[in-house]
């Protein structure tokens, strides 16, 4: 047990001495993966410009989503506006689109990373029958290539808010925290799926499953607040019982820090007012500057990072001694 904890606190400085190996599987995989297209490494910026293209078009302005008000462009979210109103307006379609892009990019991260390494292991089983080859090493490449990828996606992001916003949140400074935490987070989490798919083979065909059911289990296409301000009374019982337990889903936590990065310190109470003829009205009752982000999510997801990085990691080390015979 004792060498067990000495081999992943010292994972750092594993990766600092086997760097050049390292950044060689992600250079092979980038090249592998475009290699003979016409647009060659510009894929990677086409592609997200296309599907943020198609959110606003699709989403924001033919079905409308309704997302959190607090996202920018919000100048024209002020006290006593009927939620209603401010959901309709011109701002709500740059809201909407920008509220599903701080979603599904990091989802997509999330999803191919751990599909990716639910197998990484099975496919270089000549690597791993290589007495002197890290092995841990192949799902930490599959994570720092998505991440990568994420990262030209976010930067198209930003270039996007800079254009309709006109500048950039002061929260951004959290951002390389938040970044770190999710590394870490997905590096566990494929040791853990990349491992136990070596003796599982099931377990590659449950990952993809396993992800779509996450999905809609996280707020990637919905904010259960503004679900509950605009569904009936028993929609909202029903996110009021399990608002509680949000917290519990590391998605949940990592999707509220990326979204509180870009409401730019807002944040908008909504109260329920009943109207003179019966009808319940929600009105937006005061606009208020805050901290930035969600302390407690950040909190909350640290804990599930360390956690789920150090049972991904021991399982790991516990099985890559029978790793070359079970491939």
């Amino acid at each position: 047990m004792i060498r067990l904890l000495k081999d992943i606190i010292l994972f750092p400085k594993l990766l600092a001495k086997y760097r050049e190996l390292l950044w060689s599987f992600v250079r092979r995989e980038l090249k592998a993966k475009y290699e003979g297209s016409l647009l060659g490494m510009f894929w990677p910026v086409i592609h997200p410009v296309v599907l943020f293209t198609i959110y606003y078009f699709i989403f924001a302005k033919l079905l409308k989503l309704p997302v959190s008000v607090d996202l920018m462009p919000w100048a024209d979210v002020t006290a006593g506006e009927r939620l209603g109103n401010v959901l309709e307006d011109a701002g709500s379609g740059w809201r909407a689109t920008f509220f599903l892009v701080t979603g599904i990019l990091p989802w997509i991260t999330i999803s191919e990373s751990l599909q990716r390494s639910s197998g990484i292991v099975i496919e270089n089983a000549n690597l791993i029958k290589k007495i002197a080859f890290p092995s841990e090493f192949l799902p930490t490449y599959v994570v720092i290539l998505h991440t990568i990828y994420f990262l030209i996606g976010f930067v198209i992001f930003l270039a996007i808010q800079l254009l309709v916003n006109g500048c950039l949140p002061g929260t951004l400074v959290w951002f390389p925290l938040i970044l770190l935490l999710q590394v870490v987070f997905l590096t566990g989490l494929g040791m853990f799926v990349g491992a136990l798919n070596v003796f599982i083979r099931d377990v590659a065909q449950i990952v993809p499953l396993f992800t779509i059911f996450w999905m809609f289990a996280s707020p990637v296409f919905y904010e259960p607040r503004i679900l509950a301000m605009v569904g009936g009374p028993k929609q909202q019982k029903f996110v009021d019982t399990i608002t509680p337990y949000l917290c519990v889903n590391p998605v949940y936590n990592l999707l509220t820090l990326y979204r509180d990065i870009f409401k730019y310190g807002r944040e908008t109470e909504i109260v329920q007012l009943v109207a003179d003829n019966g009808e319940n009205l929600l009105m937006v009752e005061k606009v208020t500057q805050n901290c930035g982000i969600s302390i407690d999510c950040l909190l909350i997801f640290a804990a599930q990072t360390v956690l789920t990085f150090l049972v991904g990691y021991a399982f790991f080390l516990r099985s890559k001694g029978r790793f070359a015979d079970e491939v």
